[in-house]
């Protein structure tokens, strides 16, 4: 029994009787004697009513429940923790779980803000009612369990000042009990509940009853009369994301209660992932930039839709102080300001990242184009390019998502900056550049080139498999390596020098070499040469390839000096042919003085030779043979800058040609006429400008006038 009455007869003599109902308790203190003394008691000791004089009569009829009562309590309860300890007691349906915790304080000492009551595994909120909870059963087991102190300290704090949640850590705000206290108290406190808490969908189900909503099953089918507040708008759109429900969602978007939101319950409305484009776009309208931030936030990412609408509308959002609606309450209302889940909600860079990865599938298709077009935009302004190196660019993982959606819609410039950007040199990476074809011309510069084309390499085989890649142009490998002049990074790499070599001994060897492979030589001697710094390989090459380095700056020095060598190394046999090929190759205008000097010794041997030669021939084929050798070591002298010689005495050398002295006199009268062009030039330029000065002179003059 739930209620009693009791009435102090003669001889202290207590009379009692109980009921069901404070209502049938009530009646009947009314029907009692006019002056005899009754109290109305419930089942936790609490007076309700008193008629007649105390004096002591009170105390006495209090004394006699205590000792009395407990053997018309309904509820026989065993209490048992988790240590082993047990205790019964008696209760009654009608008490709150509160209720509970107070008499089982009494028991175990155990403080009740600090109890967790436990039944068949279903946490008993405090403000339930045992009978509810409990049905018709006349006895029940329930576990104790300790709650932590700080939690236990925030639950007793917002129960006596809901607004306290505001305060409260993180952490606070993921404990069902201590957000419901809140919410019990102003339902507006539910939209402080942790994105965890509400992706419960026991804890929305739950909350939603506790404000006269219907059951979780109920929920589509029933109707919206239980909507009352903006809260209940939020738990009912969350409660249709569980379901899901399409018709719940509708009924909730539908309702007019959106339209006395405040604005910053709109802002957490629309950051609800059912909430469709058109009414987030509403319900955000006039807010600013910085708030309309806080709708960005992961639950949202799974709405494509959505999520491409709040970036349109932070981006567009003004920046200074909100348009105020008339109809809700401002920020700047009385109620405490919703703290902003710091791990849920993204910066726009980070959220729309977050977004085309997640529905990453999609916009690689003709259907997500004008959503991809649209979040490739918000993504380009958030990451600078002068900024991609940062710490803050996405992971090399999603950077091949990026790129595959660049390719895909034609964004190649793009791709490419995102290779550079966040690419790394692992497997997957190999890996992708195979299943994209992206050319190899995109490890320019890539600050994981060396890592990447190792792998990549080795992947085509051997050196002589690698020379045939460079030969077939496979990847545009050949076409990296082109590019890549000055880059030691690939030039001098180790595998690209293996084929090297393999292509320097088969041209070498081999007359028949095949033009694919000499070329391949070619452009691989190339880029080995014109890397920073100059050098060439410690392995023989043929002559011809260094016509490969004529006209590079960098080469020309390295290139006349490994000539001179090979001349100066070379049997007399072989004199004629290595001069031949060699001087083809050198670009004299660079060369310096001594250079030149060893170059005459070189032409002074070549001629010696020929006379030896003539001396052992007849006339007339002698005479032939002597003008056809004069013109030839006259070709190989006109190629030197002879003018630069310290000492012309050189081209008297016994076996220079004849007219190697007028060769002399001829390019320094070419040198004095060039001089004279270009003076002449100079003194036209001078002239030209002086009569322009004279013109702008003479018509300032006619202005003054």
């Amino acid at each position: 029994m739930s209620f009693a009455v009791l009435r102090h007869k003669d001889w202290d003599e207590i009379d009692a009787k109980f009921f069901k109902t404070q209502e049938e308790a009530i009646n009947y203190f009314k029907s009692g004697a006019y002056g005899e003394t009754s109290m109305v008691i419930n089942s936790l000791g609490k007076e309700l009513r008193y008629w007649g004089v105390r004096q002591g009569r009170d105390k006495q009829m209090k004394t006699w429940w205590e000792n009395n009562h407990l053997a018309h309590l309904d509820l026989e309860l065993h209490i048992t923790n988790v240590a082993g300890d047990s205790w019964s007691l008696r209760g009654d349906p009608t008490w709150s779980v509160w209720d509970l915790k107070g008499q089982i304080e009494q028991v175990s000492m155990v403080p009740a803000r600090e109890q967790r009551l436990l039944h068949e595994m279903s946490v008993f909120q405090d403000y339930l009612i045992l009978g509810d909870l409990l049905g018709d059963e006349a006895s029940a087991a329930l576990t104790l369990i300790r709650r932590d102190r700080e939690i236990a300290k925030w639950l007793a704090e917002v129960q006596a000042q809901p607004s306290k949640l505001g305060e409260a850590p993180a952490r606070m705000r993921e404990d069902a009990e201590i957000v419901m206290a809140a919410a019990a108290q102003d339902d507006y406190f539910q939209f402080f509940a942790a994105p965890s808490l509400l992706a419960d969908a026991a804890y929305v189900y739950n909350a939603i009853r506790q404000r006269g909503g219907p059951t979780a099953s109920e929920l589509s089918a029933a109707p919206t009369a239980w909507l009352q507040t903006p809260a209940d708008a939020k738990l009912a759109l969350r409660a249709a994301a569980l379901l899901p429900s399409q018709d719940l969602a509708a009924k909730v978007l539908e309702s007019e209660l959106l339209s006395k939101a405040s604005e910053e319950e709109r802002v957490y409305l629309a950051a609800e992932p059912m909430m469709t484009p058109a009414v987030a776009k509403t319900l955000l309208e006039g807010i600013t930039k910085r708030n309309v931030q806080n709708a960005l936030q992961k639950v949202t990412l799974e709405n494509l839709a959505l999520g491409v609408q709040l970036l349109e509308i932070e981006a567009s959002a003004p920046s200074g102080v909100s348009v105020v609606r008339a109809i809700g309450t401002l920020f700047s209302s009385s109620k405490p300001k919703v703290p902003v889940p710091s791990d849920e909600v993204l910066e726009p860079p980070k959220y729309v990242m977050s977004l085309i990865l997640r529905h990453a599938d999609h916009l690689r298709s003709e259907n997500g184009a004008e959503q991809f077009k649209s979040l490739f935009s918000h993504l380009l302004d958030g990451f600078p390019w002068m900024a991609l190196q940062g710490t803050e660019f996405p992971s090399p993982e999603a950077c091949r998502t990026l790129i595959r959606l660049c390719l895909f819609h034609g964004e190649n410039e793009n791709a490419q900056r995102f290779f550079m950007a966040g690419i790394d040199d692992s497997e997957e990476t190999v890996k992708f550049l195979s299943e994209t074809s992206l050319p190899l011309t995109i490890l320019e510069g890539h600050r994981c080139r060396s890592g990447l084309l190792t792998k990549i390499l080795n992947g085509y085989g051997g050196s002589a498999e690698i020379l045939a890649a460079v030969a077939n142009n496979r990847d545009s490998l050949q076409t990296l390596l082109r590019n890549a002049e000055g880059d030691a990074t690939i030039g001098r790499h180790a595998e690209l020098s293996a084929a090297l070599k393999v292509a320097a001994d088969l041209s070498m060897q081999s007359p028949t070499c095949s033009p694919e492979a000499s070329e391949a030589g070619r452009v691989l001697f190339r880029c080995f040469a014109t890397a920073s710094p100059p050098g060439l390989p410690d392995f023989e090459v043929p002559l011809r390839w260094f016509q490969e380095l004529r006209g590079v700056a960098n080469c020309a020095g390295l290139v006349i000096e490994q000539m001179l060598q090979i001349l100066e190394g070379a049997r007399d046999e072989e004199l004629r042919v290595s001069l031949s090929a060699a001087w083809t190759c050198i670009d004299w205008e660079v060369s310096t003085s001594s250079q030149m000097t060893r170059a005459l010794a070189a032409i002074n041997r070549l001629g010696l030779q020929n006379r030896q030669v003539l001396a052992d021939l007849e006339e007339p084929v002698k005479e032939m043979q002597r003008m056809e050798q004069e013109g030839q070591l006259s070709g190989l002298l006109n190629a030197l800058p002879l003018v630069r010689l310290d000492n012309a005495e050189a081209l008297c050398m016994p076996g220079m040609p004849s007219q190697a002295v007028s060769l002399l006199a001829f390019q320094k009268a070419a040198q004095a006429e060039e001089r004279a062009r270009r003076a002449e030039d100079r003194a036209a330029q001078v002239e030209a400008t002086g009569q322009e000065l004279r013109t702008a002179l003479d018509e300032s003059r006619r202005e003054a006038q």
